[in-house]
């Protein structure tokens, strides 16, 4: 179970990263916070304060959660990922892998034409 999650959020941050590098970046208020919203190849990646929350495109709505908690030892060490949840709200793990697979070799491509120029 912990495996499957992990593999899940690497495929989800790997899109992501391969978004804000190559994707169309706008912001948005919600509920007094900014969150960027980044588009790419018919997929809208989320991000709230720099983590991202939520994977938006056809066939695929995935809520990604954390709880953060400060430790008691060391009142000076940063917050801490406690717990990761991913869910899907539409779609499920070949969806996730069918879109995993249109945007990581999108991401190499334009990685390597960078490169070149």
């Amino acid at each position: 179970m912990q495996n499957e999650l992990s593999v899940r959020i690497e495929k989800l941050w790997s899109m992501a990263k391969i978004a804000r590098a190559h994707g169309q970046l706008s912001f948005e208020s919600v509920a007094g916070k900014v969150c960027e919203k980044i588009d790419l190849c018919g997929l809208r990646f989320i991000f709230e304060n720099g983590h991202l929350i939520r994977v938006r495109g056809q066939g695929l709505d995935v809520l990604l959660s954390s709880i953060f908690l400060a430790t008691n030892q060391n009142a000076q060490a940063p917050m801490f990922p406690h717990s990761e949840s991913v869910q899907f709200l539409q779609g499920d793990d070949e969806s996730l892998n069918m879109w995993s697979g249109q945007i990581v070799p999108f991401g190499e491509v334009f990685g390597s034409l960078r490169r070149a120029a």
